[in-house]
């Protein structure tokens, strides 16, 4: 009987990753065809739209998991997922096609990643990390997004569509499609979620893993897939500023948007000496991120698989060494 409850567990948890991945790509696709059927910069939508269509996997799955009361996991969702952004997708990514760091244009974006991660770690560890902090991050997301809009706006007259980043989606396309898209995508990532937090809570509990490891490994994984497929599809077309930003803005956005409105459900806090090394190790790949794009102007195949071999480095230490 155990067996078979540890075995449906584990389907609950694959069905969840699959689920939030095509219900994440659904959710990008049809936001981008709205977005384009209405008339919005395509760059507006690079910054938005699919930015938010990327975190929302991490977003749908830390908000459940904090309603239910297992903070553990939220936490370690997105602590995890900004490790797997960095170590992971960034490393796969640069295996397959060294990318070329535009340093001057992304060094404010970084700073702000660099910024928001010290922020949210040192909140952590006091235990301020509350309703009070969630609302603020999430006002601060906002306005960092108006910001982003703004800096849109100024330079839409010299963008040329085609060049923007963002997948090549006709205009033209189908609005009753592109509703339908959204709303299907939405539905697919709530039933995703659910059964990826119900099965990696259960497995924790019968495998005596602590919610915060789970979510930094497993739930985390799997809710970054939609990051890993845009990173890799950038670079493999040579939009390497693109990949590079997509993994920067997903950091900041999973910090202030997920974290955030985690915080502002149910407070969140560091329960024990996992998750303290699970944000140690976050800073250490903050700062490992901002030594490798400000240090040369190519992130090259050496750096890619040292990032990988550090982040295999942590998801063995974190699953034998806790």
């Amino acid at each position: 009987m155990e067996n078979d409850m540890e075995s449906s567990d584990l389907f609950y948890l694959l069905a969840g990753v699959v689920a939030t991945w095509w219900g994440a790509e659904s959710l990008v696709r049809g936001a981008v065809r709205l977005a384009l059927y209405l008339g919005i910069s395509p760059l507006i939508v690079g910054l938005t739209v699919v930015a938010f269509g990327t975190s929302s996997p991490e977003a749908v799955v830390s908000f459940l998991a904090s309603a239910r009361g297992v903070g553990g996991i939220a936490l370690g969702n997105v602590l995890g997922s900004n490790i797997a952004n960095v170590g992971l997708i960034l490393g796969i990514a640069t295996l397959l096609r060294p990318m070329r760091v535009e340093w001057n244009r992304l060094r404010s974006d970084v700073y702000v990643m660099l910024s928001v991660s010290l922020v949210a770690g040192t909140l952590l560890v006091l235990g301020w990390m509350g309703h009070v902090a969630g609302w603020i991050f999430l006002a601060v997301q906002v306005g960092l997004l108006c910001s982003y809009a703004r800096a849109a706006r100024r330079e839409r007259s010299a963008d040329d569509p085609r060049s923007s980043g963002v997948e090549e989606i006709p205009s033209s396309g189908s609005l009753p499609l592109a509703v339908a898209m959204v709303v299907g995508g939405l539905i697919l990532l709530v039933l995703g979620a659910k059964w990826l937090v119900y099965g990696a809570e259960n497995i924790a509990l019968a495998l005596g893993i602590s919610e915060a490891v789970i979510g930094a490994t497993m739930v985390a994984v799997g809710t970054s897939l939609p990051e890993l497929a845009a990173s890799v599809a950038a670079v493999l077309k040579g939009q390497h500023e693109l990949g590079l930003g997509n993994v920067v803005g997903s950091n900041t956005m999973n910090l202030l948007f997920v974290l955030g409105g985690s915080s502002a459900i149910t407070p969140l806090r560091l329960a024990g000496r996992e998750e303290g090394w699970v944000l140690g190790t976050m800073l250490a790949f903050a700062g490992m991120l901002w030594v490798v794009l400000a240090r040369r102007p190519q992130i090259g195949r050496r750096e890619g698989a040292l990032l990988l071999v550090l982040y295999f480095g942590f998801a063995a230490r974190i699953y034998f060494g806790s």
